[in-house]
C-alpha cells in the first residue's frame, strides 16, 4: 500500500509534509492513505476532526490542522478525479474566464472550488452569472459558505454573506458555519456569521452546538464569543454531553476556566455518572485542580445557604 507521503507527491502536493501526523499517529495516517480516492475517506476526516463522540479526545492544534488540510486536498483531488456520476450529462455552465462548472458525483462545484483555492475574482464571476451557486452543495453538504467559514477565507465568508449565503444551511450531520467556524476558531469569521444572523445556540442533528466544538478543541476566545453572543453554556447534546464535559475530556484548562466563569455546572454528570472532573486526562494535574477548587466553591456555598 502506497503510504500517504507517497500519495500527496503523487497528485501534485509534495510541498506538503504532515509530519505532526505521520510521527504521532501513524495509524490514523495509515488509514487516510488506504482510503485516499473513497468518498468515504471525508466522512472519516469528518469523524476525526469534529469530536462529537464522548470518549473521543482531541488532537493537538498542530495536528489538527495537518488534518483539515488533507480534508481540503482530498476534496480537491476527489473533484478532479472523479469520471463519472448523476451530472454527468448536464450541460456545462458557462463562466467565461472563471472556473468551469460541471457538477459531478464527486462534488466538482466551481464555487467550492473557487472558495477552496481563493480564487476570489473566479468566484465573483460565478455568482454574477449564476447566484444559486450560492447554495450548491457537494456530497457531504458543504456549501461554498461552509466552506469558507471552516478554513477561514475571511474576504470569501464576506462575499458570500453579502451575496445573500444561507447562514443556517447545514453539511449533511446538520452543522453550520458557526459550527465549522468555531470548531476551528475562526473568530472574525465568526462575528459575521452572527452579525448576519447566525444563532449561539445552533444545533447539529446530534444537538451538538458551536460553543461545544469550541470547547472540544480549546478554542478559548471562540468560547467567549459565543458566551458573549448569548450562547447556553449549559446547553445539553443528544448524547448528554455539554461543553464543559467536551473541554474537560480534551485537557484544555483555558476553556474550562471560561465555561466555569460563565455559570458552567462542574457537577453535572454525563449519562454514565461522570463528572466533569472524572473526564479529566490523568495527567492533567492542573486541569484537575481547576474543577476540585470550582468543587469546594460549591460546596461552600451550599453550606453558607
Amino acid at each position: 500500500m502506497a503510504s500517504l507521503e507517497d500519495i500527496l507527491q503523487l497528485i501534485g502536493n509534495a510541498d506538503f509534509h504532515p509530519q505532526e501526523l505521520l510521527t504521532r499517529f501513524p495509524r490514523i495516517a495509515s488509514q487516510i492513505a488506504q482510503r485516499w480516492g473513497q468518498p468515504d475517506l471525508d466522512a472519516y476526516f469528518d469523524e476525526l476532526l469534529i469530536m462529537d463522540k464522548p470518549d473521543r479526545m482531541g488532537f493537538p492544534p498542530e495536528v489538527a490542522a495537518e488534518l483539515m488540510k488533507l480534508s481540503l486536498i482530498h476534496q480537491q483531488h476527489l473533484g478532479r478525479a472523479t469520471q463519472t456520476g448523476v451530472w454527468d450529462d448536464e450541460r456545462e455552465i458557462d463562466t467565461g474566464d472563471a472556473i468551469s462548472f460541471t457538477p459531478r458525483g464527486g462534488g466538482s462545484n466551481l464555487a467550492l472550488e473557487a472558495v477552496r483555492t481563493g480564487n476570489v475574482a473566479g468566484l465573483i464571476q460565478a455568482l454574477d452569472k449564476h447566484r444559486q451557486l450560492l447554495e450548491v452543495a457537494d456530497e457531504q453538504g458543504y456549501t461554498p459558505l461552509l466552506q469558507a467559514a471552516c478554513s477561514g477565507r475571511l474576504e470569501v465568508v464576506g462575499l458570500l454573506l453579502e451575496r445573500g449565503a444561507s447562514v443556517v444551511a447545514g453539511d449533511r450531520d446538520g452543522y453550520q458555519p458557526l459550527h465549522w467556524a468555531a470548531l476551528c476558531g475562526h473568530t472574525s469569521a465568526m462575528h459575521l456569521l452572527l452579525d448576519y444572523g447566525a444563532q449561539a445556540d445552533a444545533r447539529s442533528h446530534k444537538g451538538i452546538t458551536p460553543l461545544m466544538l469550541a470547547a472540544s478543541r480549546g478554542m478559548e476566545k471562540a468560547v467567549l464569543l459565543l458566551l458573549h453572543a448569548g450562547a447556553t453554556v449549559g446547553a445539553i447534546s443528544s448524547e448528554g454531553w455539554c461543553a464543559l464535559h467536551k473541554s474537560a475530556a480534551n485537557g484544555h484548562i483555558g476553556a474550562s476556566l471560561r465555561l466555569l466563569m460563565a455559570g458552567a455546572n462542574p457537577l453535572y454528570p454525563t449519562p454514565e455518572g461522570k463528572l466533569p472532573i472524572d473526564l479529566v486526562p490523568p495527567d492533567n494535574h492542573r486541569l484537575r485542580e481547576l474543577f476540585l477548587d470550582a468543587e469546594r466553591r460549591i460546596a461552600s456555598t451550599l453550606r453558607q445557604s
